[in-house]
Order: structure tokens, then sequence, then C-alpha cells
């Protein structure tokens, strides 16, 4: 081989390895990508499930409060049911009282 072939090919030779190394320069970028957005998805992990913690909190205050509230409106009618009671009570009272009184009379 002459000077010539010898540079030709150490000169190929020299641009083969320039595009290895970008390809594996590539490669490196990909994988701090890779790393980079495992990490995202592990943080983003965290945060659904402290979200979904959140969320079953709220449900459950929800139920609770709801639960309070059916009771209270149970308990407001019974109320209300024996208010009217003792007043139909009273004025069937106060009505005999009244028959009576003029009857004695």
């Amino acid at each position: 081989m002459d000077d010539r072939q010898l540079q030709d090919l150490l000169f190929k030779m020299s641009n083969d390895l320039a595009v290895v190394m970008s390809k594996l320069d590539a490669l490196d970028e990909i994988k701090m990508d890779t790393k980079s957005i495992g990490n995202r998805v592990d943080a983003l992990e965290a945060k659904e499930e402290r979200h979904d913690k959140q969320l079953s909190a709220l449900e459950n205050r929800a139920s609770a409060m709801e639960q309070f509230v059916r009771e209270n409106m149970n308990e407001s009618k019974k109320q209300q049911t024996s208010t009217f009671i003792s007043l139909g009570l009273a004025a069937f009272s106060a009505v005999l009282s009244l028959i009576f009184g003029l009857l004695l009379k």
C-alpha cells in the first residue's frame, strides 16, 4: 500500500470513528433523558398516590357529612311530628275544657 491509500483509509477510519462517537453521544443523551423521564414518572406516581389518599379522605368526609345530615333531618322530622302531636293534644284539651266549661255552667 502506498501513502495515498493509507491516508484515505485513515481518513475513512477517522470519519467512521466520528460517526460512531456521535451515535454514542446520542445514546448517552437518550440514557440521560430516560433517567430524567423515569424520575418524573416516579414523582408523578407519588403525587397520584397522595391525591388518591386525599380523594379517599374527602369521600369519607362527604359520606360522614351526608350521614350526619340524614340523621339530623330524621331527628328534625321526629321533633316536628312530636310538636304537632303536642299542639293537637293541647288544642283538643282546650276544646274539651271549653265544652265542659259551657256544659257545667
